[in-house]
């Protein structure tokens, strides 16, 4: 599994990210809703739970409009992410990590590397600093995204993760 097949990816809008999404919604609404009528405080403190509800709410309806678009892209020894949002960027090459996997999806963890960094063990010096990884996007991906490549993304994801030569630091 080590040599896993170059794949490339698409990433989108994620079925069970929207399900999760509506889930902790209609849970703070219904647990702001309870408080509201149980609840033996003032006209201040009402207004206050409606006032954390309605940041909640923004906050959950933002992020569910805003999925990371973009493509995931392994070449056999590294992972490259291009950002669909920022189409004229060159693509960030990063670590994979599974987080969750559930056959016909997943959640991975993509964290950008350093331009100037290698995660070979041949460069790798013991007085040399860790890598510091960038900036991390959580990636839904999802089978029905592209049926078609789904078991190389998987294969390349999981053998991403098993090859400790890889990983820094």
């Amino acid at each position: 599994m080590r040599n896993a097949p170059s794949v490339s990816y698409p990433v989108g809008r994620s079925f069970l990210r929207t399900l999760l999404h509506a889930g902790v919604l209609v849970a703070v609404w219904l647990a702001c809703g309870a408080w509201a009528m149980l609840a033996r405080t003032d006209e201040v403190g009402r207004w206050g739970v409606g006032l954390a509800c309605l940041l909640v709410t923004v906050f959950l309806v933002w992020a569910l409009l805003r999925p990371a678009r973009g493509r995931l892209r392994w070449d056999g020894q590294d992972w490259f992410w291009s950002d669909a949002v920022q189409a004229g960027a060159d693509d960030l090459k990063g670590r994979l990590s599974v987080r969750l996997d559930w056959q016909s999806g997943m959640l991975l963890e993509f964290r950008s590397l350093p331009e100037d960094t290698t995660l070979s063990s041949r460069s790798a010096s013991p007085l040399r600093a860790p890598v510091q990884l960038g900036h991390g996007r959580w990636l839904w991906v999802e089978q029905d995204q592209a049926p078609v490549y789904w078991n190389a993304l998987r294969r390349a994801a999981w053998a991403a993760q098993g090859n400790p030569s890889r990983v820094p630091g």
